[in-house]
């Protein structure tokens, strides 16, 4: 948020897609190294598949 002009005053600003896709790819990454397995995105969307998570662990 620094390199966007962010200093912690007034509205975050929007982070472009080009950082979210670098920040993905280094978490995909670091994932595969430290796990050594391939990384495997869930399913979509999100919220469905949290929500069925929880409701599996009892906690919703």
């Amino acid at each position: 948020f620094a390199d966007l002009g962010y200093k912690g005053d007034g509205p975050v600003p929007a982070v472009p897609d080009e950082v979210w896709s670098a920040t993905t790819a280094r978490y995909i990454v670091a994932y595969e190294r430290l796990t050594g397995t391939p990384f495997d995105p869930g399913s979509y969307p999100v919220p469905d598949r949290l929500t069925a998570n929880l409701t599996k662990a009892d906690l919703l």
